[in-house]
């Protein structure tokens, strides 16, 4: 899966993944791969609690860690901090240090990962890409996180459409 993700065929990798569901073989390091299948935090969310479920492989510190990192690069600082005091918790699921490298990254750092998030997927082009990439920087403005340089990727988009290149 992870070489059909490279190269950007996700509804391949969302196929193989299924598949495998299917015939039970499902382990812990095919959930991680198919969260960078994922685009934004509510998809992980579906992911860990539906499609895990029915793989029966529960997520780790690693799984959730990477759902901490989104939800910040989000800018839900919130739901991040709930999912590490509460969900995880609950799971059974200790923190250990990467999640709360996670909870504690700097704006500056959270908005380069922002920037370059948007200009991978402006870049990449295609209906599912640009999607993503207007779905983020609605949330950011949304939640006021959004900066000059998200305004500048987001432009881009803009152009691209008003020449007809899409």
């Amino acid at each position: 899966m992870n070489s059909l993700l490279s190269r950007n065929k996700i509804e391949e990798a969302w196929s193989k993944f299924h598949g495998m569901t299917v015939s039970g073989e499902v382990k812990e390091s095919d959930c991680y791969t198919m969260l960078n299948a994922c685009y934004n935090s509510t998809q992980t969310k579906e992911f860990i609690e539906v499609a895990m479920a029915k793989t029966g492989v529960g997520p780790d510190v690693r799984i959730y860690n990477k759902y901490v990192s989104r939800l910040m690069v989000e800018g839900n600082v919130t739901e991040a901090e709930r999912l590490v005091d509460e969900v995880m918790p609950s799971a059974g699921v200790e923190p250990d240090a990467k999640t709360y490298e996670a909870l504690s990254m700097s704006d500056e750092r959270l908005s380069t990962i922002r920037t370059s998030k948007l200009n991978k997927w402006v870049n990449e082009g295609g209906t599912a890409s640009v999607g993503a990439a207007k779905n983020l920087f609605n949330l950011l403005v949304e939640r006021g996180v959004a900066d000059e340089y998200h305004f500048m990727v987001m432009e881009k988009i803009r152009n691209v459409y008003r020449s007809g290149k899409k």
